[in-house]
Protein backbone atom coordinates (compact mmCIF):
# COMPACT_ATOMS: atom_id res chain seq x y z
CA UNK A 1 0.00 0.00 0.00
CA UNK A 2 3.07 2.12 1.26
CA UNK A 3 4.30 1.78 -2.72
CA UNK A 4 0.93 2.27 -4.64
CA UNK A 5 0.92 5.56 -2.54
CA UNK A 6 4.52 6.45 -3.32
CA UNK A 7 3.65 5.57 -7.11
CA UNK A 8 0.76 7.98 -6.74
CA UNK A 9 2.96 10.76 -5.13
CA UNK A 10 5.07 10.95 -8.27
CA UNK A 11 2.85 10.12 -11.43
CA UNK A 12 -0.45 12.21 -10.75
CA UNK A 13 1.75 15.26 -10.39
CA UNK A 14 3.50 14.85 -14.00
CA UNK A 15 0.32 13.63 -15.11
CA UNK A 16 -0.69 17.16 -14.31
CA UNK A 17 2.01 18.89 -15.76
CA UNK A 18 1.48 17.24 -18.79
CA UNK A 19 -2.93 18.13 -18.77
CA UNK A 20 -2.33 21.81 -17.47
CA UNK A 21 -4.42 20.90 -14.31
CA UNK A 22 -3.23 22.18 -11.01
CA UNK A 23 -0.69 19.93 -8.80
CA UNK A 24 -1.97 17.29 -6.05
CA UNK A 25 -0.17 17.46 -2.84
CA UNK A 26 0.55 20.85 -3.59
CA UNK A 27 0.73 23.29 -0.21
CA UNK A 28 0.12 26.50 -0.40
CA UNK A 29 0.66 29.14 2.43
CA UNK A 30 -1.08 32.49 1.37
CA UNK A 31 -0.42 36.34 2.54
CA UNK A 32 2.53 35.74 5.06
CA UNK A 33 3.67 39.08 6.53
CA UNK A 34 7.23 39.37 6.34
CA UNK A 35 8.01 42.99 6.35
CA UNK A 36 6.25 46.15 8.20
CA UNK A 37 7.11 49.71 6.05
CA UNK A 38 5.22 53.11 6.49
CA UNK A 39 2.84 52.05 3.61
CA UNK A 40 1.66 49.02 4.75
CA UNK A 41 2.69 45.11 5.83
CA UNK A 42 4.32 43.45 2.73
CA UNK A 43 2.79 39.90 2.20
CA UNK A 44 4.49 36.49 0.57
CA UNK A 45 3.04 33.37 -0.72
CA UNK A 46 5.38 29.43 -0.51
CA UNK A 47 4.17 27.11 -2.21
CA UNK A 48 5.37 23.54 -1.77
CA UNK A 49 4.98 20.26 -2.85
CA UNK A 50 4.61 16.95 -0.38
CA UNK A 51 7.92 15.69 0.37
CA UNK A 52 8.37 12.04 0.74
CA UNK A 53 11.70 12.82 2.75
CA UNK A 54 12.98 15.01 5.62
CA UNK A 55 15.45 16.50 2.80
CA UNK A 56 15.10 20.35 2.96
CA UNK A 57 13.66 22.38 0.30
CA UNK A 58 16.08 24.40 -1.95
CA UNK A 59 14.20 28.19 -2.73
CA UNK A 60 12.93 29.80 -5.64
CA UNK A 61 12.04 33.02 -5.07
CA UNK A 62 10.06 35.06 -7.59
CA UNK A 63 9.92 38.27 -7.32
CA UNK A 64 6.52 40.19 -10.14
CA UNK A 65 6.86 42.78 -12.86
CA UNK A 66 4.03 45.11 -13.84
CA UNK A 67 6.45 48.25 -14.64
CA UNK A 68 7.29 48.77 -10.44
CA UNK A 69 4.11 50.38 -10.39
CA UNK A 70 1.42 47.23 -10.58
CA UNK A 71 1.51 43.96 -10.00
CA UNK A 72 1.60 41.35 -7.41
CA UNK A 73 3.10 37.98 -6.07
CA UNK A 74 -0.39 36.27 -7.42
CA UNK A 75 1.37 36.54 -11.22
CA UNK A 76 3.52 33.11 -10.33
CA UNK A 77 0.22 31.35 -10.80
CA UNK A 78 -0.22 32.25 -14.34
CA UNK A 79 0.81 32.12 -17.95
CA UNK A 80 4.08 30.38 -18.61
CA UNK A 81 5.23 31.06 -14.96
CA UNK A 82 2.49 28.42 -14.00
CA UNK A 83 4.05 25.88 -16.13
CA UNK A 84 7.55 26.54 -14.78
CA UNK A 85 6.32 27.07 -11.33
CA UNK A 86 4.97 23.10 -11.56
CA UNK A 87 8.08 21.90 -12.69
CA UNK A 88 9.92 23.63 -9.79
CA UNK A 89 7.55 21.92 -7.71
CA UNK A 90 7.99 18.66 -9.04
CA UNK A 91 11.70 18.74 -8.52
CA UNK A 92 11.79 19.36 -4.68
CA UNK A 93 11.76 23.75 -4.76
CA UNK A 94 9.73 25.62 -2.72
CA UNK A 95 8.31 29.18 -4.73
CA UNK A 96 8.47 31.90 -2.79
CA UNK A 97 6.36 34.94 -4.26
CA UNK A 98 6.70 38.05 -2.56
CA UNK A 99 4.54 41.56 -2.91
CA UNK A 100 7.56 44.94 -2.54
CA UNK A 101 6.30 48.58 -2.43
CA UNK A 102 5.17 50.37 -5.68
CA UNK A 103 6.48 53.39 -6.77
CA UNK A 104 4.00 55.96 -6.30
CA UNK A 105 3.23 59.87 -8.35
CA UNK A 106 4.71 61.53 -5.36
CA UNK A 107 8.53 61.30 -4.55
CA UNK A 108 7.77 61.97 -1.10
CA UNK A 109 6.36 58.55 -0.54
CA UNK A 110 9.29 56.23 -2.01
CA UNK A 111 11.68 56.47 -4.05
CA UNK A 112 14.52 53.71 -5.02
CA UNK A 113 16.22 52.23 -3.85
CA UNK A 114 13.57 50.78 -1.54
CA UNK A 115 11.93 47.84 -3.63
CA UNK A 116 15.54 46.17 -3.85
CA UNK A 117 15.72 46.87 0.15
CA UNK A 118 12.01 44.95 -0.05
CA UNK A 119 13.66 42.15 -2.42
CA UNK A 120 16.41 41.40 -0.15
CA UNK A 121 14.57 41.94 3.09
CA UNK A 122 12.36 38.61 1.20
CA UNK A 123 15.89 36.94 1.43
CA UNK A 124 16.24 37.43 5.24
CA UNK A 125 13.06 36.21 6.15
CA UNK A 126 13.55 33.09 4.29
CA UNK A 127 16.59 32.64 6.03
CA UNK A 128 15.39 33.52 9.48
CA UNK A 129 12.12 31.42 9.18
CA UNK A 130 14.40 28.40 7.43
CA UNK A 131 13.51 25.76 10.03
CA UNK A 132 9.94 26.35 10.21
CA UNK A 133 9.18 26.02 6.62
CA UNK A 134 12.23 23.36 5.84
CA UNK A 135 13.99 25.82 3.66
CA UNK A 136 17.36 24.97 2.70
CA UNK A 137 19.27 28.54 2.78
CA UNK A 138 22.44 27.15 0.90
CA UNK A 139 19.75 26.70 -2.17
CA UNK A 140 18.40 29.82 -2.97
CA UNK A 141 17.82 30.93 -6.54
CA UNK A 142 15.88 34.68 -7.50
CA UNK A 143 13.78 35.07 -10.39
CA UNK A 144 11.46 37.70 -11.90
CA UNK A 145 9.96 39.07 -15.08
CA UNK A 146 10.07 42.28 -16.39
CA UNK A 147 10.77 45.37 -13.44
CA UNK A 148 10.46 41.86 -11.15
CA UNK A 149 13.69 40.40 -13.53
CA UNK A 150 15.53 44.29 -12.80
CA UNK A 151 14.54 44.09 -9.14
CA UNK A 152 16.27 40.35 -9.07
CA UNK A 153 19.65 41.25 -10.66
CA UNK A 154 19.84 43.81 -8.90
CA UNK A 155 19.60 42.03 -5.59
CA UNK A 156 21.48 39.58 -6.16
CA UNK A 157 24.39 41.80 -7.56
CA UNK A 158 24.48 44.44 -5.23
CA UNK A 159 26.36 43.91 -1.78
CA UNK A 160 24.14 43.42 1.62
CA UNK A 161 23.84 46.76 2.61
CA UNK A 162 23.08 48.78 -0.69
CA UNK A 163 19.84 49.34 -0.11
CA UNK A 164 20.36 50.88 3.27
CA UNK A 165 19.24 48.54 6.53
CA UNK A 166 16.43 47.17 5.30
CA UNK A 167 13.34 45.38 8.40
CA UNK A 168 15.61 45.71 12.19
CA UNK A 169 14.05 42.30 12.63
CA UNK A 170 15.67 40.57 10.07
CA UNK A 171 19.42 42.34 10.11
CA UNK A 172 20.99 39.70 11.85
CA UNK A 173 20.99 37.51 8.28
CA UNK A 174 22.33 38.31 4.71
CA UNK A 175 20.72 38.66 1.64
CA UNK A 176 22.86 35.99 -0.93
CA UNK A 177 21.58 34.09 -3.00
CA UNK A 178 23.26 31.77 -5.53
CA UNK A 179 21.59 32.27 -9.29
CA UNK A 180 19.51 34.01 -11.01
CA UNK A 181 16.87 33.29 -13.63
CA UNK A 182 16.05 36.78 -15.29
CA UNK A 183 12.59 36.76 -17.89
CA UNK A 184 13.41 39.86 -20.36
CA UNK A 185 14.21 42.36 -17.23
CA UNK A 186 15.93 46.44 -18.11
CA UNK A 187 19.76 45.80 -17.88
CA UNK A 188 20.25 49.53 -18.16
CA UNK A 189 18.18 52.32 -16.96
CA UNK A 190 19.46 54.88 -18.41
CA UNK A 191 19.03 53.13 -21.94
CA UNK A 192 15.51 52.37 -20.80
CA UNK A 193 14.00 55.78 -19.76
CA UNK A 194 16.75 58.55 -21.55
CA UNK A 195 17.42 60.57 -18.56
CA UNK A 196 19.12 62.99 -20.46
CA UNK A 197 16.71 63.86 -22.99
CA UNK A 198 16.60 67.47 -24.18
CA UNK A 199 13.38 69.42 -23.67
CA UNK A 200 12.68 69.97 -27.22
CA UNK A 201 12.59 65.94 -27.59
CA UNK A 202 10.60 65.11 -24.72
CA UNK A 203 8.01 68.15 -26.20
CA UNK A 204 7.93 66.21 -29.64
CA UNK A 205 7.51 63.11 -28.14
CA UNK A 206 4.44 63.93 -26.11
CA UNK A 207 2.95 65.20 -29.16
CA UNK A 208 3.18 61.30 -30.64
CA UNK A 209 3.19 59.33 -27.67
CA UNK A 210 2.41 60.98 -24.81
CA UNK A 211 1.26 57.86 -22.59
CA UNK A 212 4.88 56.43 -23.09
CA UNK A 213 6.40 59.91 -21.81
CA UNK A 214 4.11 60.24 -18.76
CA UNK A 215 5.35 56.70 -17.81
CA UNK A 216 8.51 58.03 -17.99
CA UNK A 217 8.53 61.42 -16.17
CA UNK A 218 6.74 59.13 -13.17
CA UNK A 219 9.30 56.26 -13.26
CA UNK A 220 12.08 58.90 -13.57
CA UNK A 221 10.98 60.34 -10.56
CA UNK A 222 10.32 56.59 -8.65
CA UNK A 223 13.81 56.54 -9.85
CA UNK A 224 15.65 59.44 -8.82
CA UNK A 225 13.55 61.84 -7.32
CA UNK A 226 14.44 64.25 -9.86
CA UNK A 227 12.05 65.96 -12.36
CA UNK A 228 13.27 66.64 -15.81
CA UNK A 229 15.02 69.85 -14.88
CA UNK A 230 17.75 67.64 -13.25
CA UNK A 231 19.12 65.31 -16.06
CA UNK A 232 22.84 64.91 -14.97
CA UNK A 233 21.69 64.37 -11.52
CA UNK A 234 18.76 61.87 -12.74
CA UNK A 235 21.60 59.94 -15.34
CA UNK A 236 23.45 59.17 -11.95
CA UNK A 237 20.82 57.76 -9.89
CA UNK A 238 20.06 55.60 -13.19
CA UNK A 239 23.15 54.01 -13.21
CA UNK A 240 23.59 53.34 -9.51
CA UNK A 241 20.01 51.47 -10.21
CA UNK A 242 21.33 49.53 -13.24
CA UNK A 243 22.08 45.67 -12.93
CA UNK A 244 24.84 46.23 -16.19
CA UNK A 245 27.31 48.62 -13.72
CA UNK A 246 27.21 45.38 -11.31
CA UNK A 247 29.00 43.12 -12.99
CA UNK A 248 32.23 42.06 -10.88
CA UNK A 249 29.50 41.10 -7.95
CA UNK A 250 27.26 39.08 -10.26
CA UNK A 251 25.91 35.71 -9.50
CA UNK A 252 24.95 32.80 -12.61
CA UNK A 253 21.98 33.66 -14.46
CA UNK A 254 20.05 32.92 -17.34
CA UNK A 255 17.91 35.21 -19.36
CA UNK A 256 15.13 34.27 -21.09
CA UNK A 257 14.01 37.21 -23.72
CA UNK A 258 12.09 37.62 -26.88
CA UNK A 259 13.88 39.29 -30.30
CA UNK A 260 10.57 41.00 -30.46
CA UNK A 261 10.31 42.79 -27.03
CA UNK A 262 8.76 46.16 -27.98
CA UNK A 263 8.79 47.31 -24.51
CA UNK A 264 12.46 46.12 -23.19
CA UNK A 265 14.95 45.99 -26.35
CA UNK A 266 15.94 42.05 -26.74
CA UNK A 267 19.96 44.05 -26.91
CA UNK A 268 19.84 44.97 -22.93
CA UNK A 269 20.03 41.48 -22.25
CA UNK A 270 22.76 41.03 -24.69
CA UNK A 271 25.00 43.36 -23.09
CA UNK A 272 24.55 42.36 -19.84
CA UNK A 273 25.77 38.39 -20.80
CA UNK A 274 28.69 39.68 -22.84
CA UNK A 275 29.71 42.09 -20.27
CA UNK A 276 29.48 39.15 -18.01
CA UNK A 277 31.54 36.93 -20.34
CA UNK A 278 34.35 38.98 -20.85
CA UNK A 279 34.76 38.69 -16.79
CA UNK A 280 34.37 35.29 -16.83
CA UNK A 281 30.98 35.09 -14.96
CA UNK A 282 28.48 32.66 -15.49
CA UNK A 283 26.06 34.48 -17.97
CA UNK A 284 23.39 32.49 -20.40
CA UNK A 285 21.11 34.38 -22.68
CA UNK A 286 18.09 32.02 -24.37
CA UNK A 287 17.17 33.91 -26.70
CA UNK A 288 13.17 33.26 -27.43
CA UNK A 289 12.66 33.82 -31.30
CA UNK A 290 9.39 35.86 -31.95
CA UNK A 291 8.94 36.38 -28.52
CA UNK A 292 7.08 40.06 -27.10
CA UNK A 293 6.98 41.27 -23.67
CA UNK A 294 5.79 38.53 -21.60
CA UNK A 295 5.89 35.67 -23.77
CA UNK A 296 1.93 36.02 -24.67
CA UNK A 297 2.39 33.76 -27.86
CA UNK A 298 4.76 30.90 -26.20
CA UNK A 299 5.14 27.43 -28.09
CA UNK A 300 4.66 24.78 -26.03
CA UNK A 301 8.01 23.51 -27.30
CA UNK A 302 9.53 26.37 -26.75
CA UNK A 303 8.18 26.33 -22.83
CA UNK A 304 9.30 22.79 -23.13
CA UNK A 305 13.22 23.67 -23.59
CA UNK A 306 12.85 26.79 -21.18
CA UNK A 307 12.36 24.72 -18.48
CA UNK A 308 14.69 22.20 -19.22
CA UNK A 309 17.32 25.08 -18.97
CA UNK A 310 16.24 26.60 -16.22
Amino acid sequence: MKFITFLLTIFLPLAALASNESILGIQISEGITYKHTPQGDLKLDIYTFEKVSNQKYPVFLFVHGGSWMHGDRKEIQNGFLKEMGKALLLEGYAIVSLDYRLLSERSDVMVHPEQISDCKDGIRWICSHASEYGFDTLRIAMSGTSAGGHLTLMTAFTNNDFSGEGDFALKDHLAKVNCCVDFYGPTDIIKLLKPTLSPVAIKLAKLKIPEKVNMRERLLLGFTGYSNTHSAKMRRKCKQLSPIHYVNTAVPIIIFHGDKDKVVNYHQSVRLVKRMSRQNQTAKLYKVSGGDHGFSQLKSETLTDMIQQM
